[in-house]
Order: structure tokens, then C-alpha cells, then sequence
């Protein structure tokens, strides 16, 4: 308990508490926001959507993400399913195109384009390099 208090004061006044991602989950209006786009990631998020969830305006939505996260909301959400995306093509067998569909994507070429925008990289060759950077476990 004690552990968690010390960490809950330093983080609370840690330089740069008040900007990122630390912050806006604690944010009053962007935590909200933050736990609905990160529990359904594949849904296609409006601003307008994110404001009926935090119970502002869509004005007031975008300025707070813009000032705390340094994005627009529907930027965030973007950056946010090519986490997700890679986070499954890192771990798991999924398809290419079920990964799409995870993350409601409309098309497999049309999560690749937006997945090669976001990385340089296809999402197999964004998988293919990780899996070769990566250290083998041998035995």
C-alpha cells in the first residue's frame, strides 16, 4: 500500500503530469473518452461519439485531447488501432485480413494502406522484420 501511495504522489506531481497519455486517463474529460477507445478500438469512433461518452462538446473534446495528448481524438483513435494492429501481428497467428476485421477495418488493402501509412511498412513485412529482429529461444 505503501509503494502504491509513494508512486501515486510522485506521478501526480511528476514533471509532465500534466501532458500525455498518464494524464488524460486521469483527466476528467478525456478519461472517459480514453477507457471507451481502448475497450472497442475497432469501433468507428466520431468526435461526436467520444464527446456523447465524456458528456462535453465536440469542441471542448478536441481542444482537451489537442492540449493534453497533442492529437486530434480521431488522430488518437487512428494511432491507437495501429497499436492494436501490431500488437496482434507481434503476437499472435492472426491473418492479415483478420486482424483487419478485429479492428473493423472495411477491407484487408484498406487497413494494409492505412497500416503502411502509419509504419513505412506493410503488415506482413512489418511482421516479418519483427519476428527476424527479435532474439530466438533455442534450447
Amino acid at each position: 500500500m505503501l509503494i502504491i501511495e509513494v508512486l501515486r504522489l510522485y506521478l501526480s506531481t511528476a514533471p509532465g503530469a500534466d501532458r500525455g497519455w498518464l494524464a488524460a486517463v486521469r483527466d476528467p474529460v478525456l478519461a472517459p473518452a480514453m477507457k471507451a477507445i481502448h475497450g472497442h478500438p475497432g469501433r468507428r469512433w466520431t468526435v461526436e461519439d467520444l464527446a456523447r461518452e465524456t458528456a462535453v462538446s465536440r469542441s471542448s473534446l478536441d481542444a482537451r485531447f489537442r492540449e493534453v495528448l497533442g492529437l486530434s481524438p480521431i488522430r488518437y483513435v487512428n494511432e491507437w488501432r495501429m497499436r492494436v494492429a501490431q500488437d496482434l501481428l507481434a503476437t499472435t497467428e492472426m491473418t492479415v485480413a483478420a486482424i483487419a476485421r478485429r479492428i473493423e477495418y472495411e477491407s484487408e488493402e484498406a487497413f494494409s494502406r492505412a497500416f503502411k501509412q502509419a509504419t513505412a511498412q506493410s503488415p506482413s513485412v512489418w511482421r516479418t522484420r519483427r519476428s527476424a529482429s527479435r532474439p530466438s529461444v533455442s534450447s
